[in-house]
């Protein structure tokens, strides 16, 4: 007998967890930057840690190991259900319906919104500023274990953007969003901020939301109690070094003390944050290239974002420094992300992946983490980690 609707549902839903962790196995977690819709902020496309080197159909091993052949057999193939996905796309250099299904059609099974305007001709216009092929990497992956859905692709901007794919993902009848996207710090990593709101809405819409837990466990998250040394942060759990070496190429997710978050403004601790570009070895002889100044003592949260994102000149690197500008550093633990190249000193993997929408506390949303199947099936040790702020396990699943 042919499987019914709930459980073609139900392995879709299976086969979306699968898919992101196959997925961010094979290509890196693209950082977005997602803003309150009333202070939108431009979304940018980092450039990936593992490149997907083909597009070839998926096949061999990968597919062995989910086991993709019995559920195909047993009439499992995701059939009558409708796959959102959010990502970067470069429609006309990487779609092979082949591979891929149907192309896009704009309007129709695409949607692109940039601080509230249509941008769906990105999808179209030939044009790959480098990451575009993600997306298409993710679609290919997804048939690969359910042939049988229907797919929609998507991008947004800002929260207000996001909603409107909301609004068009539900009059197609997307029952799973899969989106193999990182986020920048909105919130104080316990499931509260902008992002993970939005993912909640998607739950109370009757969508799973399918997230990959990120690639940030190696050399790309720094985490350790804050240390002053005059009025700036010495990195590390000892020393003085007060720069911070980072990796190469730069993609901040954000820098964060999320320990103030529920303090009145008063109270918080004020930090601000620079970039330095300098030549190797020699930070204090560089140039300021960004400041982050915001003012948590009026309001604003206890978190700074750094722009931009880009590599170094060569011979030199980038390197962060933080000065506590007021309030006392007692009891502070200071977060610091990278997306792109990673941080060269002081990296942890516990707590990498309290990220917006992987530290979401809603029923509706599943963190997908990713196992090295070469390792006997450890979880991967790029693979990003709980716990929450809130201590509780994250991601959902690894697969």
């Amino acid at each position: 007998m042919a499987p019914d609707r709930r459980s073609r549902r139900l392995l879709a839903i299976t086969c979306g967890a699968l898919v992101l962790a196959n997925a961010n196995a094979s290509t890196a977690t693209t950082a977005t930057t997602v803003a309150d819709s009333s202070r939108p902020t431009p979304e940018a496309a980092f450039a990936a840690n593992r490149l997907v080197e083909q597009f070839g159909p998926t096949s061999g091993e990968q597919t062995d190991i989910l086991g993709t052949a019995a559920w195909h057999d047993a009439g499992f193939d995701g059939d009558g259900i409708t796959v959102g996905v959010i990502d970067f796309f470069d429609v006309p250099s990487f779609w092979d319906e082949a591979e891929h299904g149907p192309t896009p059609v704009a309007g129709r099974s695409a949607a692109c919104y940039r601080f509230g305007a249509d941008c769906t001709d990105d999808f179209f216009d030939g044009i790959d500023l480098g990451g575009e092929d993600h997306g298409v990497a993710v679609v290919e992956t997804i048939l690969d274990v359910a042939p049988g859905v229907s797919i929609v692709v998507a991008q947004a901007t800002t929260i207000s953007d996001y909603r409107l794919v909301l609004d068009f993902f539900e009059m197609h009848d997307v029952a799973i969003i899969s989106r193999s996207l990182g986020s920048r710090y909105d919130g104080p990593g316990d499931g509260r901020g902008p992002l993970d709101d939005l993912v909640a809405e998607a739950a109370d819409r009757g969508m799973l939301w399918v997230n990959s837990a990120g690639n940030n466990a190696r050399d790309s998250y720094y985490r350790h109690p804050v240390r002053i040394d005059g009025d700036l942060v010495a990195f590390g759990p000892s020393g003085t070094d007060t720069f911070l070496d980072l990796a190469g190429c730069i993609a901040i997710g954000g820098v964060r003390w999320a320990d103030d978050w529920d303090l009145p403004a008063a109270q918080r601790t004020d930090y601000d944050v620079t970039l330095w570009e300098s030549p190797t070895g020699d930070p204090a002889a560089g140039t300021v290239i960004e400041r982050a100044q915001r003012r948590q003592r009026f309001g604003a949260s206890p978190l700074e974002s750094i722009s931009t994102s880009r590599c170094p000149a060569p011979g030199f690197s980038f390197y962060l420094q933080v000065e506590l500008v007021a309030g006392r550093a007692d009891g502070d633990v200071l977060e610091i992300l990278d997306y792109s190249s990673g941080i060269a000193e002081y990296t942890s993997a516990a707590g990498s992946a309290a990220v917006p929408i992987v530290d979401s506390d809603s029923p509706g949303v599943v963190a997908v983490g990713s196992i090295d199947p070469a390792a006997s099936g450890r979880i991967a040790d790029y693979s990003s980690r709980g716990p929450s702020a809130d201590g509780r396990v994250l991601p959902d699943l690894v697969a």
